[in-house]
């Protein structure tokens, strides 16, 4: 049996900013960042996922921190795991609920419309670049499901 390898939430922040990174587009946000983290990290609760479905969007939200700063929030939304549709009763029928779950924080302590323009001009490289990572890798982010329908052998997930 073939085995898969599969993406974690931490692998596409990573591999997301470093294509931003490669491609030219952090510079200017790099001098003006506190931090940057991924939500796995010992400051978050969450763990770390295997992405097994591409039924999701990527997005980088800018907003004023509670306290201070601008933040990024990084997340995705969408149908991320092989799991079948949750639905919920609306009292007017099924409703498809949506999952999400955050992935990663970029952090300054700035607050003026410039560092909020690098900041917001950071969240569409994001965007841009999770979108052209997980369309180049996608048999990473296809159910096995439908990677054996389409041909492929038999296959079973990559232990990590």
């Amino acid at each position: 049996m073939k085995k898969i390898k599969r993406d974690t939430t931490k692998d596409l922040f990573f591999a997301t900013l470093k294509l931003v990174k490669e491609n030219g587009h952090y510079e200017k946000a790099a001098a003006i960042m506190e931090y940057v983290l991924p939500s796995e990290s010992e400051s978050h609760i969450r763990e770390s996922i295997e992405l097994s479905n591409y039924c999701f969007n990527f997005y980088a939200t800018a907003q004023f921190g509670g306290s201070e700063g601008i933040y990024i929030d990084c997340f995705i939304s969408g149908e991320y795991t092989e799991t079948e549709r949750k639905y919920y009763n609306s009292g007017r029928g099924a409703v498809e609920v949506e999952t999400r779950r955050s992935i990663g924080t970029f952090k300054t302590l700035k607050t003026d419309l410039e560092a909020f323009k690098i900041m917001g001009e950071l969240c569409g490289a994001l965007v841009f670049y999770a979108s052209q990572y997980v369309n180049k890798n996608i048999d990473r982010y296809t159910p096995i499901r439908e990677l054996e329908r389409e041909g492929h052998a038999p296959l079973e997930r990559a232990l990590k």
